[in-house]
């Protein structure tokens, strides 16, 4: 039986994916009710692209498509502040996920992938698994890398 300390770090893992999906899914809903990109990206002050995605994240609308938040014209939609006790990797290193006016992933297919950062802790790694149509399917395991 875990225990609690072993519970409260599987939730927050757990929370932590759960939060990064719903900013994927607001960024893919905003792109096809405003039929515009919008962009979500890593983001070390919460209003600009900088930094790893354990640091936080943005959603913006990004109206040139370009994957960079232009301050002056581009409204901020979502942010989250991070949370450095969680390790966040994926496949292709992507610094940026775009979705067009249609809610198509503008890049490749992406697998997210979420664990404690402290190597060895045992807590199960969950991850985000995002296609190039937008959607998004979900994963527990306890075998991810750098999860164990």
């Amino acid at each position: 039986m875990p225990s609690f300390q072993t519970a409260i770090k599987n939730n927050t893992v757990a929370s932590y994916r759960d939060a990064f999906a719903t900013a994927i899914k607001i960024a893919r809903s905003e792109a096809i009710n405003t039929q515009s990109f919008v962009t979500i990206c890593p983001s070390n002050n919460q209003a600009g692209c900088s930094g790893n995605w354990a640091n936080g994240w943005i959603v913006f609308a990004d109206a040139d498509g370009s994957g960079a938040r232009d301050i002056a014209n581009e409204r901020l939609i979502d942010t989250n502040s991070g949370n450095t006790n969680i390790l966040i990797t994926n496949g292709l290193a992507r610094t940026v996920i775009t979705f067009a006016a249609t809610g198509l992933n503008v890049g490749n297919a992406e697998t997210i992938s979420f664990c404690d950062s402290q190597s060895g802790s045992g807590i199960d790694g969950r991850s985000v698994i995002l296609t190039v149509t937008g959607s998004l399917t979900y994963s527990a395991d306890a075998l991810l890398a750098g999860c164990t």
